[in-house]
């Protein structure tokens, strides 16, 4: 019973931060899904689009970044403390890979989502860096793994994700 007590608890918890989130939102941002929880958040930097006359540095844009246990949602934090929705980035069949520092830029990861879309984000840091990459991953695992589950129960037919040596280690996804 205390066990379900805790729980119950912990999924109001969950529900709380989602809805807290959603409010710091301009305009209507659907964060809130009842299986959804906030993982980790913090700030890193886009890598955006070159400067605006087509050449040189890569844009640093600093992001609010909020990881969800389906999504990552990045924003433009506004003076009065709200958001600015920017991108979600769908996690499930997604891998998350170390890129090279640039001249621009270091502390490099990027997340490429199953469509191909690539979201490319700069941390403070080569900590910073390491933790995002093992949150992102861990999620990107259990997004998979739920997303193929539900498939399996719609089709038949459940596929298993071994982890690689990468992600064995906290720094790759899984392999089917």
């Amino acid at each position: 019973v205390t066990r379900e007590v805790d729980d119950g608890i912990a999924a109001a918890e969950h529900q709380r931060a989602l809805l807290d989130l959603q409010a710091r939102f301009l305009g209507d941002v659907d964060v809130f899904r009842r299986e959804r929880r906030l993982v980790f958040e913090g700030e890193l930097f886009k890598l955006g689009g070159t400067n605006k006359t087509g050449r040189g540095a890569q844009q640093l844009e600093p992001r609010s970044v909020h990881l969800l246990s389906d999504v990552l949602l990045y924003s433009k934090a506004k003076a009065n403390g709200r958001l600015q929705f920017r991108r979600q980035v769908a996690l499930a069949g997604a891998k998350v890979e170390p890129r090279a520092n640039s001249e621009y830029a270091v502390h490099i990861f990027a997340i490429v989502e199953e469509s191909g879309h690539v979201s490319v984000f700069s941390a403070h840091n080569a900590r910073a860096k390491h933790e995002w990459m093992a949150r992102v991953d861990a999620q990107i695992v259990e997004a998979t793994l739920k997303a193929h589950d539900a498939e399996g129960r719609v089709g038949g037919k459940t596929e298993l994700l071994q982890p690689t040596a990468a992600a064995a280690a906290g720094g790759g996804t899984p392999k089917r």
